[in-house]
């Protein structure tokens, strides 16, 4: 009996050693984490694409993803927005921004994922918080309308 035992002990080791290792970090995980951490869920602002070549014909306005969530900001209510940045040599770079409410105030945190970058020469995935985000247009006004994060730290980076 003693025998059978163990065997079985040795087995269910080997299972919940296996289970785990289905458990490993994506992209994907490490900012479902953060959207799931938030209360209430955060409001979805939508995909924005940041295309160069547009910037030559300016719109007045900030596009409807970008102003949902500076309002958010502003009301330092939970919200995501999920950006792509057009590059000359490694296609999009996306990003996911939250607004993330404190006793504080509001942070932003945001997601730059380089997993995809033929260039990059460091992380696959970092995470900034920053103190601030603003319609670029507030210190640069001949700019295109855009979005601004300021103040930022590297809080964390993942290779995978």
């Amino acid at each position: 009996m003693g025998y059978g035992l163990w065997v079985s002990r040795r087995a269910l080791l080997v299972v919940l050693a296996l289970a785990g290792c289905g458990s490993e970090q994506t992209v994907s995980s490490v900012i479902d984490d953060t959207r799931g951490a938030l209360s209430p869920a955060p409001i979805d602002c939508g995909d924005y694409h940041f295309d160069w070549a547009s910037a030559e014909n300016c719109p007045e306005e900030l596009a409807l993803e970008l102003q949902c969530f500076l309002d958010a900001f502003d009301a330092c209510e939970p919200a995501e927005l999920y950006i792509t940045y057009d590059t000359i040599d490694a296609g999009d770079l996306p990003s996911t921004w939250f607004v993330v409410p404190e006793e504080a105030g509001c942070r932003v945190t945001a997601f730059s994922d380089h997993s995809g970058d033929v260039w990059n020469g460091g992380a696959d995935l970092t995470e900034n918080h920053c103190e601030s985000v603003e319609d670029v247009r507030e210190s640069e006004p001949m700019a295109c309308p855009a979005l601004v994060i300021s103040g930022c730290e590297l809080v964390n980076e993942w290779d995978f």
